[in-house]
């Protein structure tokens, strides 16, 4: 299990942000990292094949923090109020192959 203590949750549970075509995952913490190309969701972690690492090497864990300090650098904030309204109105497309007989 991934150790979560390191992270500063509280101070950045509220900081969203996005960058154009960056699809990996990650958490990290001060002593371990997890990354890969689950979603953390029950299907991305339960039901898809997806690959994730875990690192507990500290040299790799401040080079994938490094990586992920330079990512956020150049991305783009979500303003968490317009999130929430866009959550709200949002309509799931209806399966095509789906009849309504």
């Amino acid at each position: 299990m991934v150790n979560l203590k390191g992270l500063a949750w509280e101070e950045n549970k509220n900081k969203i942000r996005h960058y154009s075509n960056l699809h990996s995952k990650a958490i990290i913490s001060n002593k371990q990292a997890l990354f890969g190309s689950s979603n953390f969701t029950y299907s991305g972690i339960n039901r898809n094949n997806e690959l994730s690492v875990l690192i507990n090497e500290s040299d790799k864990v401040k080079e994938l923090s490094n990586w992920f300090d330079s990512w956020w650098q150049f991305s783009a904030e979500i303003n968490i109020e317009e999130l929430k309204k866009k959550i709200k109105s949002y309509k799931p497309k209806q399966d095509s192959t789906s009849s309504n007989e």
